[in-house]
């Protein structure tokens, strides 16, 4: 699948989520996107909806919601797709939101919400191979502390340490970073970096998208990685 036919499939499970009877969290844009995509011809997956994927939005929404309560108020989204958290997530008035992606989605997603204004500041960047420089000619303030999500690290760096470098020299103090890791998030730790480290059998436990100890077939053996600069 191509990155854009990956990022409507996601914003389907989205959609699919806010119509349930007790979303984990609300996202009332997911369904344009869908039905833009439905009328360029796609066509929604036969699969059930993915509960690790509906866990994992919400652990990327608490994380930057949480950010921003603690006074960091300029965020970063690697490779969001068609996720409108700019637009759907809580934001205090000055906040900044940059978000890196492919150029082919980020127009997408500005054209289908044209007419909805975000509630964050919004700063699309094009992804390429020198998104550390486009980032601060963007506007980007790498001396004020930065909430990071990456949520397609596989976009930006093969190897995650060389990722999480980048980020570093972007990053001041009090900086926060969330990231899905399969390994175990020792550049971070070994940088300065306070970690904390979820496995996700445990955060579809405590959201309640699986029997305890059994997670459904499409979830991935990872973890769920949250770290504050302190160093």
């Amino acid at each position: 699948m191509t990155g854009t036919e990956d990022a409507i499939g996601l914003a389907w499970t989205r959609a699919q989520e806010q119509g349930s009877e007790c979303p984990l969290f609300s996202d009332p844009y997911a369904q344009r996107f869908v039905d833009a995509a439905v009328a360029g011809g796609w066509r929604p997956p036969a699969d059930a909806l993915s509960g690790y994927q509906v866990a994992r939005t919400k652990w990327f929404d608490e994380f930057l919601i949480a950010a921003c309560a603690n006074g960091v108020v300029q965020a970063v989204i690697l490779a969001p797709g068609l996720d409108a958290r700019a637009w759907r997530l809580p934001w205090v008035s000055d906040s900044v939101l940059y978000e890196i992606d492919e150029p082919r989605l980020l127009p997408l997603k500005t054209q289908t919400l044209h007419d909805t204004t975000p509630a964050a500041t919004y700063i699309p960047v094009p992804l390429s191979a020198d998104w550390p420089t486009a980032l601060p000619d963007a506007g980007f303030d790498p001396d004020e502390p930065t909430a990071w999500v990456v949520e397609g690290a596989e976009l930006l760096a093969a190897d995650h340490d060389s990722l999480f470098g980048r980020i570093a020299e972007l990053s001041a103090r009090d900086s926060r970073i969330a990231v899905e890791l399969p390994g175990r998030p020792d550049w971070l730790r070994e940088h300065g970096w306070e970690v904390t480290v979820e496995d996700v059998t445990d955060l579809m436990n405590r959201y309640g998208r699986c029997a305890v100890g059994d997670p459904d077939a499409s979830t991935p053996d990872t973890s769920f990685v949250s770290a504050r600069r302190t160093g």
